[in-house]
């Protein structure tokens, strides 16, 4: 799976039960039907470490593990993901299925995920010498970011979300000029749109 080694495959379901007992606050009402109507089934697929492949660990990071998600729908709730990652307390790399189509979601500060495809074509890549930048390049690989300068993974990561921001809001005001029927008020926002261009420029 995944076109990881046969060294890394462990197959251990986790019972939802055990996560609900853990998170019992959280879990109440509506936030406990959401995770049973989106989750059928938690699997615990592979780990990514010294001892199943040849890569050292990180400073920071020891192990990364894989977490199939089988799905009831294709569209997942993003706490649900959210919650899961403080459940393992661990580097986790989703494999989320619905039928026979997968994605994969990873979770660095907010969850990032691809489009779905044929889940037996999902492949990965562990590119790195060790588990810090391993995980890095998952997380870039499947946001589709790029490390831009000198800036580290959770800066490039806020840019990036402050360029959607921007670009959004652009959109926005260009859509509103364009219907707007008084010029004076049009000007300004035009004038609003060349702000936010410059804004963007210096990201």
């Amino acid at each position: 799976m995944l076109g990881l080694g046969e060294n890394t495959k462990i197959r251990r379901i986790i019972p939802k039960k055990l996560i609900f007992e853990k998170f019992q606050k959280e879990f109440t009402g509506n936030r406990k039907a959401s995770f049973n109507e989106d989750i059928a089934r938690i699997t615990i697929t592979n780990e990514i470490s010294p001892y199943s492949l040849n890569i050292e660990e990180g400073k920071k990071i020891k192990n990364i593990f894989v977490l199939k998600l089988d799905l009831k729908k294709e569209n997942i709730n993003p706490a649900n993901i959210s919650i899961l990652s403080k459940f393992f307390e661990q580097n986790i790399l989703f494999l989320l299925a619905y039928g026979e189509q997968g994605k994969l979601a990873i979770y660095e500060g907010k969850l990032f995920q691809t489009d779905y495809q044929a889940i037996d074509n999902l492949q990965i890549k562990v590119e790195g010498l060790n588990l810090d930048t391993i995980w890095e390049n998952l997380v870039l690989a499947i946001s589709g970011y790029e490390i831009e300068e000198d800036r580290s993974l959770h800066e490039q990561i806020e840019v990036e979300e402050q360029r959607k921001k921007l670009l959004k809001e652009i959109k926005k005001l260009d859509k509103l000029a364009r219907r707007e029927s008084q010029p004076k008020k049009s000007f300004e926002m035009y004038r609003k749109i060349k702000k936010l261009e410059k804004e963007l420029e210096e990201l």
